[in-house]
């Protein structure tokens, strides 16, 4: 089959919210996408809306990863439930969705397709994935493809800065604290959370907001908590050290390399974040020299405003010649350090003293 995606207009975090008021969860639905947090608040969701707690041991089946049984799937699947509204059963981390090779499941695909188009109404089949490895990819796999004629897909993607700001307001209202407009900004500029090169996401947030809320004192997060509670991210942390470096405080810059490798963070994951963070200035400094109003940039180099601001004020001190000769000694560090001619430390050491 063709596959055509349209742009999502509704983030899968409010469709299925919406779905579940109106009634109209079908039998079978794959939660999936990047942000797996969602993924598994969904997937609770659905089971604490359709399972009595009284008979959860009977009306709720889970197959965890590598534990699929195409026997026990299908008598799950045509039980109906005791006292709860539906049955649910749950194929957990299920990557043969998007027709991966998974032992034991692959030469059974064609069955779950039969089973889901003849689900009964009572039974609720939730499929949990990861993302889409191949999203660009026309021609989706059959199991893919027959959840979509059958039944409903969430994709949860990253949350817009709506969705972002209700999302902190809320966890902290569970905690017990406020948060004032100044330090909500800082903590979602300052988080990593729409920086690509950054392997963080909504678990990371969320330890964050943990990490604050316990050094905080006061009912209301201050930006200073907030500086406090994420002085380890490793973003902030590359961050402060270019702002360093910008303000020619070497030393400071010096000292918080090290500590980040004291910390165990991997010298190879700080380059990565160095040079991101330094193609993102030089792109910047290339549309303002252009003319682009500062509004416009974040759509035209694919990052979100927030860091955009913080590269327009970090790139500041330097013109296009002398960003495009630090970005060349980035990549020339990274060379040193996978070929071996340099000790990750001294690498990185030299080239903070480059810049």
């Amino acid at each position: 089959m063709t596959y055509n995606r349209s742009e999502q207009k509704t983030h899968a975090f409010n469709q299925i919210l919406k779905d579940m008021k109106t009634g109209t969860v079908k039998s079978a639905c794959l939660l999936c996408g990047t942000e797996q947090f969602l993924v598994n608040w969904a997937k609770e969701q659905l089971i604490k809306k359709y399972v009595s707690e009284a008979t959860r041991a009977l009306d709720l089946v889970v197959f965890e990863a590598g534990e699929f049984d195409m026997e026990r799937l299908k008598e799950a699947c045509e039980t109906m439930p005791l006292f709860s509204e539906r049955k649910v059963v749950v194929l957990e981390n299920f990557d043969a969705v998007w027709g991966k090779t998974v032992k034991n499941v692959t030469s059974y695909v064609n069955e779950i397709c039969d089973l889901i188009r003849g689900l009964p109404e009572q039974t609720l089949l939730i499929i949990t994935a990861g993302e889409d490895p191949d999203p660009k990819k026309k021609d989706k796999p059959v199991l893919y493809g027959t959840v979509i004629e059958c039944g409903s897909i969430y994709d949860f993607k990253v949350l817009s800065e709506t969705d972002l700001k209700k999302f902190v307001m809320k966890r902290l209202r569970g905690m017990g604290k406020a948060i004032s407009s100044r330090a909500l900004n800082t903590l979602i500029s300052s988080s990593g959370y729409y920086n690509k090169d950054v392997d963080y996401a909504l678990y990371n947030l969320e330890n964050d907001i943990k990490k604050i809320v316990a050094l905080a004192e006061g009912g209301e997060i201050t930006e200073s908590d907030v500086i406090n509670g994420i002085s380890d991210n490793i973003e902030h942390a590359v961050f402060k050290m270019l702002d360093a470096i910008s303000q020619n405080r070497k030393d400071t810059a010096f000292r918080l390399l090290n500590d980040m490798l004291r910390s165990g963070e991997p010298a190879m994951r700080i380059l990565a974040n160095i040079t991101g963070q330094l193609e993102l200035m030089l792109e910047v400094r290339e549309c303002l020299s252009a003319g682009m109003n500062q509004k416009a940039i974040p759509k035209a180099v694919g990052a979100h405003e927030y860091r955009v601001h913080k590269a327009v004020k970090f790139s500041s001190g330097y013109n296009e010649k002398e960003l495009r000769r630090i970005l060349v000694n980035a990549f020339e560090t990274d060379v040193r350090i996978k070929s071996g001619i340099l000790d990750d430390k001294l690498a990185l050491e030299m080239l903070i003293a480059e810049i």
